[in-house]
């Protein structure tokens, strides 16, 4: 980690053409800002490091989500000109404005202007109260890591890049899927009957009941927090029927049954946002061999003494 985190220089950009040398610049000041200060750079990149040193390969996703900025304010003895200024302000800063507002009571008699009587003096001007909430719809970089047993990709795959198949599996709620966009219903006819891999279940071992590691939960039809499974995956394949592949990015949700949802799937131009990672490179293959692997025999050939020495 401090080889990656011991500085302030996480990452330079180099200028590919004349005339790049400033994108070069704010790149490299841009990037290392987003991982580490928007996100949990430090807890990404270590996973990334200790998923891929202990179990051959690991991975990490970079993603767009929207976010909602919302405030409330309580405001009193707004005048009518005050709210116009709010409203023009909101609609030029492209925010969203919900206004629970009620009008003041006003007992008092207008004063008098001038010595003109206070039945003749032109009333005062209506003020408000209540709150206001304003909404700052914004993007957002999402840099996250992956679990080594949620990754997926086609088994003949030689390189990511040129994978068929590529992507990752996460645990959800039906909450985080209403946010995504299914209705309450779509999200009912999913059925939650996938359990938790060997490895998932080791991972979590300790934490997670029997219900939860064997996928024997109920259905639970309404509940906001049922455990649901999201997939975003690239795929290769004739879209178009030209007879040509072409990279898809499709998401979609189940919950280990037959039934699942597409929730998005559009054409994706460039590679595919899913980083993978293995500390020793093998040739022709994806994953690659961890330090384990180098030191297996001695490990078994030290424990095979100590169980004999300690029989004795």
């Amino acid at each position: 980690m401090r080889v990656f985190t011991g500085s302030d220089d996480l990452a330079k950009f180099a200028p590919m053409a004349p005339g790049q040398e400033k994108w070069a610049k704010e790149a490299s000041e841009y990037v290392p800002h987003v991982l580490m200060r928007q996100n949990d750079g430090f807890r990404v990149i270590s996973a990334l490091l200790k998923d891929a040193l202990m179990y051959r390969l690991s991975g990490a996703t970079v993603d767009l989500e929207d976010v909602e900025d919302k405030r409330s304010v309580p405001v009193q003895n707004l005048t009518q000109d005050a709210i116009d200024l709010i409203v023009a302000e909101a609609q030029a800063q492209g925010a969203e404005l919900v206004m629970q507002l009620t009008a003041d009571p006003s007992d008092a008699p207008p004063p008098a202007i001038d010595g003109v009587p206070p039945d003749m003096a032109a009333p005062p001007s209506q003020t408000f109260s209540g709150i206001i909430t304003v909404t700052h719809k914004r993007k957002r970089v999402v840099v996250d890591s992956i679990a080594p047993e949620d990754i997926r990709f086609s088994p003949a795959a030689r390189d990511e890049d040129k994978a068929s198949y590529l992507g990752f599996i996460k645990r959800v709620t039906s909450s985080d899927l209403v946010k995504l966009g299914l209705t309450q219903e779509e999200i009912d006819d999913l059925s939650a009957d996938k359990g938790l891999s060997d490895e998932a279940a080791q991972r979590n071992e300790g934490v997670l009941d029997d219900a939860e590691r064997s996928g024997t939960l109920s259905n639970g039809e309404g509940d906001s927090e049922r455990p649901l499974w999201l997939v975003v995956a690239y795929i290769r394949a004739d879209d178009d029927g030209d007879g040509i592949s072409e990279l898809l990015r499709v998401v979609y949700a189940h919950g280990g049954g037959t039934a699942g949802r597409i929730i998005e799937r559009v054409e994706w131009s460039g590679p595919a946002s899913i980083a993978l990672a293995t500390p020793i490179l093998m040739p022709h293959t994806i994953v690659g061999r961890s330090l384990f692997d180098q030191t297996q025999d001695l490990q078994q050939l030290g424990s095979v003494l100590t169980r004999g020495l300690l029989d004795n």
